[in-house]
């Protein structure tokens, strides 16, 4: 019988579905804007995106649906919702 063994860590891939704060921060690079410009064109601060980047916010839902819709559909609403139960449990989110 031949023993399986997993792949080195390094070879797997990452998991498909990307938070919204990794959506987020891909979109203000691609877009080659600062948080703060972003921030003015959601009607927030430039500090409450960065809470949401650093994953110590999450966004109410008018403000995933102005994400979304400043970033074209990049930043999905839907990215923000929680996928991990144990993360309600645990308190991580705000």
């Amino acid at each position: 019988m031949q023993t399986l063994h997993a792949p080195p860590a390094a070879s797997i891939a990452p998991h498909p579905a990307l938070s919204g704060a990794a959506r987020l921060q891909a979109h203000i690079a691609k877009a080659g804007i600062t948080q703060a410009a972003f921030a003015t064109r959601v009607s927030v601060s430039k500090g409450y995106i960065t809470e949401l980047l650093n994953g110590t916010k999450r966004p109410s839902l008018a403000l995933a649906v102005r994400i979304e819709t400043e970033s074209g559909a990049a930043v999905p609403a839907s990215s923000w919702i929680m996928s991990d139960p144990a993360e309600m449990l645990i308190g991580r989110h705000k």
